[in-house]
């Protein structure tokens, strides 16, 4: 009984003290991030979430071609900039538009470990790409196919370091690429599912006071019977 309340009062300090950048990244970015790019962490210490970084990003997208011919793939990297090489993003979401656009375009090639589509257009075409649990990484290498129609583009990407300290909707340079016909390559990511955020419902329950009246109110029964049980004994 000792060691189930000692295990519990742990449990609560770490709830408590747990630093922020554990909290809502885990699962990556959900489908309502698609457009915005926001990650949508829950203040911690009220309601609402919180803001984008207006400081420049330590982060860049750069971009190996700026004009793509028929059948050629855009190899995008996401990395930490310049003097900011130590510095690690844990989660990130990125989405190829066109120039001036808000809707993600063509596909991304492959996905790289820790990495996996979101839904953000029909549910099956593999144009956005987000974190999974376990990244911590300084660089992100991708592979992205142009749509047979051709045109001008624009990498965007969010980057979050940690719960309070995310860039939303960075850019890379545009690029233009070549029309023709439909590329007989295709996406090798798996096909997107439905996104969930468990890691942001979690966040919220422990926002909410019910959760905490809740827990505490388990840690006083415990306490109750622990000592019930050593008065017990010791008559």
């Amino acid at each position: 009984m000792t060691s189930i309340i000692i295990t519990l009062y742990a449990c609560i300090i770490v709830l408590f003290l747990s630093p922020d950048q554990t909290v809502g990244l885990k699962s990556g970015a959900p489908t309502d991030s698609c457009v915005e790019m926001s990650p949508k962490h829950p203040k911690s210490d009220g309601p609402g979430f919180y803001e984008s970084q207006t400081a420049k990003s330590p982060f860049a997208i750069e971009i190996e071609s700026a004009s793509l011919l028929k059948g050629d793939k855009q190899v995008i990297t996401l990395k930490s900039e310049g003097d900011n090489v130590d510095r690690l993003f844990r989660g990130f979401l990125v989405q190829v538009r066109e120039a001036n656009g808000s809707t993600p375009v063509g596909v991304f090639y492959s996905c790289p470990m820790n990495t996996k589509p979101v839904p953000c257009t029909n549910g099956e075409d593999i144009n956005t790409l987000t974190h999974t649990d376990g990244l911590q990484s300084n660089e992100v290498i991708l592979e992205w196919i142009p749509p047979s129609s051709g045109g001008t583009f624009q990498v965007y990407a969010t980057f979050v370091e940690n719960k309070r300290t995310f860039w939303v909707q960075q850019t890379s340079s545009e690029f233009n690429a070549e029309a023709g016909s439909k590329q007989e390559t295709e996406s090798m990511c798996p096909p997107p599912l439905e996104a969930s955020s468990p890691s942001n419902t979690c966040t919220s329950m422990k926002s909410s006071p019910a959760f905490w009246i809740i827990l505490m109110s388990v840690f006083v029964i415990y306490d109750c019977l622990l000592r019930a049980i050593s008065l017990k004994f010791k008559k």
